[in-house]
This record gives structure tokens, sequence and C-alpha cells, in this order.
């Protein structure tokens, strides 16, 4: 008997179903962030800060719970696992039942204008981060690793708290308990540079944990 093959295309939050349901209930939330270019999975779905997790009534850390997540959800006992993705998803955080292991992860179409863009960020923004921000700043004048430099000079738990004072945004505060009119609220007045530079603090407070030198 040859091993079973079990392929599944993962569909957006706002894809219906056969009853014209949403696959996500917070759908009408989800469009308004993803135009802001704010994360779903942490605003919505799940996010975790410091010991706290905040997590949608929706969702499920067993099986997903919402009908969205319940897709990835994989049999162990057949031997070859397929996802077929939307070639945005490459530039989505993964949420944690994409952690388990797939045999192949199939992503259709060509992603390249769909991922890459500028967005630029002047000197005087960075020096708002502090001795963080001069550690970045000189980084990228003399044209070295990112963040080689940064692990070379800590950064401490100390100087990631006050860059993110220096870059106040309401975005990067959301979590999936808030009332839905405070969370439009906050995604409407959300300033585009912070939440990137918060989304950088982010990334360096988590590849510094790794031994990589390059992000």
């Amino acid at each position: 008997m040859e091993p079973r093959t079990h392929v599944q295309v993962i569909r957006g939050r706002d894809h219906e179903t056969e009853d014209q349901k949403p696959l996500c209930t917070k759908s009408d939330l989800v469009k308004i962030l993803s135009a802001k270019g704010i994360g779903v999975y942490g605003a919505l779905c799940k996010r975790i800060v410091g010991e706290k997790t905040y997590k949608c009534e929706y969702y499920s850390d067993s099986d997903g719970g919402c009908a969205y997540y319940k897709q990835f959800k994989i049999d162990e006992n057949i031997a070859l696992n397929i996802r077929i993705y939307q070639q945005q998803a490459l530039g989505t955080i993964r949420n944690q039942f994409e952690e388990q292991k797939l045999n192949l992860m199939v992503v259709d179409e060509s992603y390249y204008d769909s991922l890459l863009g500028e967005l630029k960020i002047g000197a005087a923004k960075l020096n708002k981060l502090g001795e963080l921000g001069e550690i970045i700043l000189k980084a990228l004048e003399n044209d070295k690793p990112l963040l080689a430099a940064v692990k070379k000079h800590g950064p401490t738990g100390k100087q990631i708290k006050q860059a993110r004072k220096g870059i106040p945004s309401k975005a990067s505060k959301i979590n999936p308990t808030m009332d839905e009119v405070i969370i439009r609220n906050h995604a409407h007045s959300h300033n585009k540079i912070n939440l990137s530079l918060h989304t950088l603090l982010d990334v360096l407070e988590t590849e510094i944990k790794t031994g990589r030198d390059k992000i």
C-alpha cells in the first residue's frame, strides 16, 4: 500500500466557506489592519508580551479553534504533507501550527512585487531609539552587518525598553483581547515608520538569542 498524501490549500482569513462565512470571524478587522501594514497574528490571534499571553476568544492552542487555523493541522500518520500558499504568506509571521514538519510547501505565483518595498527612515528618527539607535546608525553608516554590531554592544533589556519609549506606536500595543473599537482607533492613528521600527526591535530582540550574525 502506497503512503497517503495530504494536500492543503491555505485560504486567507476572509475566504468564505460554503455557508458564506469568512474563515476568520474578525475578517473586517483583518482588512483594516492589513491595509495599514499591521501584523494580524499578533494583533488579533495570539500575542506574547513578557510572561503574559493574549489570545482571541476563538483561538485554541490545541487545534487552532477557528476555521482559519484548522487548515494548518496535519496528520502525523500521513507520509507526505503538502501546503499550498498565496505569495503574500511569505511576508507573514509563522503561526505555531506552521512549526510542524512539512514535506513540501508550494507558493503560488511570483512574489517579488508583493513582498519588496522601500521605507526611508532618517537618522533623526533612529536617534530617538537612544543608545541602541546610535549603535544601529553607526553600523549602517559604516556598512557593517547590523545584527553583528548590535550583538557586540548588547543590547540590554534597558536599551530595548528605552528604544521603544522613543517611538510611541499605538498599533504596536494592539492585542487580541482589546475591544474592537479601540483596535480600530489604534489602527487608524498609527505611524508607519514608528511601527516599522518596533518591528525592527522585535526582530533584533529575537535574533540576538540565536547564534547568527546576519539577518
